[in-house]
């Protein structure tokens, strides 16, 4: 700069940017300091290094640059190293009066011409004389620093004086901030596979007897729910005064929260409005634990220590061992005894549908007796009866006994890896999902799906330091969403790395639990899969043997073409019912399902006209159902897809190296 240029221009001064850096220094714990230091200027400089700054700042030991004016320059504020010195133009500070959108540039230059006196600082009065700092580039440390302190450095307010030119303040004139766009709603649709059939899509049959789409969905969501209680298993819940054991147990309302997540993904389009919100909320009462009888599962828990689950919570159901009474078989109808618990339950719950009527309440309890009635055609052996009946040679699973109908009719236990399959995966879609932990501009206390499982999740971490984390994590953005000077400071590359960084190690952390959990809870009732109830008396058949929800198995669509012509009866029967025909019992309709295949032939003709759809087809499937070994081959190859899945979801997570992300996992272990 010349000489003339020096004399013929009113002097700059500034102390604002020293004396906010300043602030950070006093207010910030030790390792979050070197964090955000290293975060900015790089992994190279040393920790050591970054306590000497600290402490130099709080002593007031770090002399403030000069601040020189100059007629013209290609930038409007820029630092020179050789004489520590920030050259501001005189255009840019006229602007800067009398625009406010030009003194928020200027504020954000000055911040940047700061952000490289300090790299020049830390360099040379602080590393270590052995340390070789190299030069990340004083355009990128500029903007990198600004964002940071941007989000970090105390709250900025408007008209805030950062500067004195020619004896008047320069002041910062904050913009008027642009309203953000809410975020659109989730996808619809249950993303089935063509040609497979779940709960969802069973129950569009209710559309033919009269119900509403809307109806239908309400109706679903009590279904979806009885699915979704299966995770408040007695192996993962915790006691409420047991001490946190993340993640091996759960707290109950942990869990009913996840669940909530997930209702809120899946049914989205039922709570757009708050009341809506409100009514389809899941709580603990209206989720529940789970209870074998809503499944129509086999409640037999073969572990010979295993404890009653009602000492963790009141909810759930007494244990059942070996030789409980629930597990003879009612000699004249060839039913196991457990399944009138689950058909007292059905019918129940739909003698409440009736009495609500159809309204929210009264939908959902009618989709809550739904599941135990599609369920009984889906998760027990019913198919395999009827097709013996036919005179096809198709297993059983189970062997002679000595009731009316010799072979009865059984379900399976309910597994730990079923509940992985049924929980892990949706989960994993939404912490898996990388890209979706972004630093966008955001309004207010908006959350995204990532960071409602992480609040949830590291709530139940032994450690409240990754929860801390997150929390003030979130609270910085808010108040930067809060701020019409984001715009500012979104594009630096600081914003990109640093706090998804801070966000990523959480998500970590938690990542890191579930998958050793999904690892963990392939437990002893997968043990019993490699034995044959088909042989062995008194050896009950798992979920995973009988279960025909994959469309893999020989003979899901045929439980599915029964399911659904059940639930058609008994939806037009309360269709009636709510339409003021009282005369229709849609309870007893229900219950006349729960028969063994030998007393009725309502089901004669399904199975016929499955049998005859495609005789080559179906000559195969029943040629599998017949083999042990290919039903076993079936069952196996499921469950390495269900494992594969969570090994894929986790692989872009375990082979993502990231140096920010390293430094602050150093500085906050989660252990």
């Amino acid at each position: 700069m010349s000489s003339e240029t020096e004399v013929n221009q009113p002097a700059l001064h500034s102390d604002y940017m020293l004396e906010r850096l300043q602030s950070v220094a006093k207010s910030t714990d030790e390792t979050l300091f070197s964090v955000l230091i290293m975060s900015v200027f790089g992994s190279h400089v040393s920790s050591h290094a970054c306590q000497k700054l600290q402490t130099a700042l709080c002593e007031g030991a770090i002399a403030n640059p000069q601040y020189r004016v100059e007629a013209q320059s290609t930038s409007l504020a820029h630092y020179d190293s050789d004489s520590r010195t920030i050259w501001v133009t005189e255009p840019a500070l006229m602007q800067a009066r009398a625009h406010d959108i030009d003194s928020a540039y200027l504020y954000n230059a000055l911040a940047s011409a700061f952000g490289n006196y300090l790299y020049q600082v830390i360099k040379q009065d602080f590393a270590d004389h052995s340390q070789d700092i190299e030069n990340p580039g004083l355009e990128q440390i500029g903007a990198d620093y600004a964002a940071m302190m941007f989000f970090y450095g105390p709250k900025i307010e408007d008209g805030t004086v950062f500067g004195m030119y020619d004896n008047q303040a320069v002041r910062l004139s904050i913009p008027p901030l642009q309203p953000v766009p809410i975020p659109q709603n989730f996808s619809a649709g249950p993303g089935d596979e063509p040609g497979s059939f779940g709960h969802e899509s069973l129950e569009k049959g209710l559309a033919s007897v009269g119900f509403t789409d809307e109806e239908r969905r309400s109706i679903y969501f009590g279904n979806w729910l009885r699915d979704y209680s299966q995770l408040l298993d007695p192996k993962l819940v915790r006691k409420p005064d047991a001490p946190k054991n993340f993640p091996s147990k759960l707290s109950r309302s942990a869990l009913t929260q996840l669940v909530d997540l997930l209702a809120l993904k899946e049914f989205h389009d039922l709570q757009d409005t708050p009341e809506g919100r409100q009514a389809y909320t899941v709580v603990p009462e209206m989720l529940g634990v789970y209870r074998p009888s809503e499944h129509i599962d086999n409640p037999l828990n073969p572990s010979a220590d295993a404890t009653d689950p009602r000492e963790i919570d009141s909810d759930f159901e007494p244990l059942v061992s070996h030789g409980h009474a629930l597990l003879e078989v009612d000699a004249q109808r060839s039913l196991s005894s457990y399944i009138d618990n689950a058909t007292s339950y059905m019918r129940q719950k739909l003698i409440d549908a009736m009495l609500a009527g159809n309204s929210i309440e009264g939908r959902r309890y009618f989709g809550e007796a739904l599941h135990v009635l599609e369920d009984y055609f889906a998760h027990s052996n019913f198919v395999e009866l009827c097709l013996r009946k036919r005179g096809h040679d198709v297993l059983p699973w189970t062997t002679e006994t000595d009731c009316k109908h010799r072979l009865p009719v059984v379900t399976g236990m309910f597994g730990g890896l079923d509940v992985v399959a049924s929980i892990a995966e949706p989960l994993g879609k939404i912490l898996f999902e990388v890209q979706t932990l972004d630093f966008k501009r955001t309004r207010s206390g908006d959350r995204s799906d990532v960071e409602k499982v992480l609040l949830i999740l590291l709530e139940e971490h032994q450690s409240d330091t990754p929860l801390k984390l997150l929390q003030a994590f979130l609270k910085i953005r808010d108040d930067a969403a809060d701020s019409p000077l984001y715009g500012l400071y979104e594009a630096a590359s600081w914003v990109a790395k640093t706090p998804l960084a801070m966000l990523q190690n959480a998500n970590n952390a938690v990542i890191q639990g579930l998958l050793s959990w999904v690892g963990d809870n392939v437990d002893e009732f997968q043990t019993l899969s490699g034995h044959n109830p088909n042989v062995v008396p008194g050896l009950h058949p798992t979920h995973s043997q009988l279960a025909k929800d994959h469309d893999t198995h020989p003979f899901h669509d045929l439980a599915a073409y029964l399911a659904t012509y059940a639930v058609q009866m008994v939806g037009q029967a309360m269709y009636e019912y709510w339409q003021g025909n009282t005369e229709r019992d849609p309870a007893s309709v229900a219950v006349a399902f729960i028969l063994h295949p030998n007393d009725d032939n309502w089901h004669d003709d399904i199975v016929a006209a499955w049998e005859a759809m495609d005789r080559a087809r179906t000559k195969e499937k029943i040629r599998l159902a017949g083999s042990i070994g290919d039903l076993a081959e079936l069952q196996k190859q499921l469950e390495k897809e269900e494992q594969e899945r969570v090994r894929v979801l986790g692989e872009s997570f375990r082979n993502a190296p990231n140096t920010v992300s390293e430094i602050i996992s150093n500085a906050f272990p989660f252990g």
